[in-house]
């Protein structure tokens, strides 16, 4: 169990045998933002975009890449043994293990962005900026056959079980694919007048303002953090 304290550091317990629990203090000045937690790893993310990890790194799952000059990773899953990353720019990346291809993560369209990023244990979901979702790895239970959202709607947000996934919808139903043999995927509607809402954690959000070649218009780049 991995738990980030309000003063931005995070804490652990549980088995320990792979050094998951070790969780690195991070430095003066500096905290954690988002934490994800695997099968024995632990994934944390800084103020500053980047990203560490600690416990078993027999897939190369804590080996997480440099997220570039002048860039930074704004949210982080871990599944079993592998993990992925989102980019600032919209971009994602995963590393550790890809039997069945689950760090094969799908290239976007020209224009396309992802927003939010789920890994289960053996699969990869991935929210795009037009509200729809792919995912990539162990299709065995049908995990991985994400449908299309219904006309008028669109994906708001993603989570992904051991052999399952869930999707939000932005008319607050959701929708779930996968293994139901405990029935993980039979979700009940919302009553009446209610939604369903995705349990967010709260974020800042770090921009750069760099002006443009005219002096009047200026650009806001999110460096960190999301906006939804």
């Amino acid at each position: 169990l991995v738990l980030l304290r309000s003063d931005g550091r995070a804490v652990a317990c549980g088995s320990n045998r792979h050094g998951q629990c070790n969780l690195p203090e991070p430095e003066a000045g500096m905290s954690y933002e988002h934490v994800a937690t695997g099968c024995y790893h632990t994934v944390l993310l800084r103020r500053d975009g980047r990203a560490v990890a600690v416990g078993s790194n027999r897939e190369r799952q804590c080996a997480v890449p440099d997220a570039g000059a002048g860039l930074g990773y704004c949210q982080v899953a871990a599944g079993t043994s592998h993990t992925v990353l989102l980019h600032s720019d919209g971009r994602a990346v995963a590393c550790g293990e890809n039997q069945d291809e689950q760090c094969a993560i799908p290239e976007l369209e020209e224009g396309l962005r992802y927003t939010h990023v789920a890994a289960g244990h053996g699969h990869t979901v991935l929210l795009r900026s037009d509200g729809r979702a792919v995912a990539c790895g162990n299709n065995a239970c049908g995990q991985c056959d994400i449908p299309d959202p219904p006309a008028g709607t669109t994906y708001a947000h993603i989570a992904a079980g051991y052999n399952h996934t869930v999707l939000l919808l932005s008319d607050g139903s959701a929708v779930a694919a996968g293994e139901n043999n405990n029935g993980q995927c039979n979700l009940p509607a919302p009553s009446r007048g209610l939604r369903f809402v995705a349990a967010l954690p709260q974020r800042d959000v770090v921009v750069q303002l760099v002006p443009e070649g005219d002096g009047r218009t200026v650009t806001c780049r999110i460096l960190t953090g999301s906006v939804l």
